[in-house]
């Protein structure tokens, strides 16, 4: 499971061999979401997030959408993946 960054302590991370559609997991203290990468949809969420922390992590993540994208294809390829930080 590596984690592509942490984002106001909520680790984010994609999964090897993940299925379909392209998602990110992302794991707070309280709640575990799973958001698409195209739309920074929920598309399961378990706990409870804060409605502010969720606009914040979908901000992140449509900021650096194409990044995401580039490291789902990686992972569900087996190969090694690095961050979404840069």
């Amino acid at each position: 499971m590596p984690t592509v960054a942490i984002v106001d302590g909520v680790r984010i991370m994609i999964f090897p061999f993940d299925h379909e559609p392209p998602h990110v997991h992302a794991f707070g203290a309280d709640f575990r979401l799973k958001l698409a990468i195209a739309e920074a949809s929920v598309l399961e969420v378990r706990g409870v997030i804060g409605p502010a922390m969720l606009r914040r992590l979908q901000g992140w993540m449509m900021a650096r959408r194409a990044k995401l994208n580039e490291l789902w294809i990686d992972a569900a390829a087996g190969r090694p993946i690095g961050k979404a930080t840069e």
